[in-house]
């Protein structure tokens, strides 16, 4: 296991995202989270990118993580869109003019 590998005794085996893009997607993946959408644009550095529907008033709303590569990095990307893209489109234009509010977060690569 790389750097961030923490027993949790959880049905989880790690607590954070670990420093390999396998790792990654394996932490993303048991928590209930899709790999990659077929609307979405890549940006800059990004690698693949994660979306789960979340509980909303609107019946709408997911989470979505970006994942970025640098030469050092893993940059997480993570925000709440108001409406999926593959549910509503003209709803999500609103979530782009407003653009919800980003976590970023840094994790060192060991791959």
């Amino acid at each position: 296991m790389g750097v961030g590998y923490v027993e949790t005794g959880r049905e989880y085996s790690h607590s954070k995202p670990p420093g390999d893009l396998q790792g990654i997607r394996e932490y993303y993946s048991e928590r209930g989270y899709r790999e990659g959408t077929l609307l979405e644009t890549k940006e800059e550095g990004q690698i693949t990118s994660f979306v789960k529907p979340i509980p909303s008033q609107n019946g709408q709303s997911r989470h979505h993580i970006r994942i970025k590569e640098t030469r050092k990095y893993y940059v997480v990307d993570t925000h709440v869109d108001k409406y999926d893209p593959e549910k509503n489109q003209l709803g999500h234009l609103t979530d782009i003019l407003s653009s919800p509010k980003h976590e970023i977060k840094r994790i060192r690569k060991t791959d």
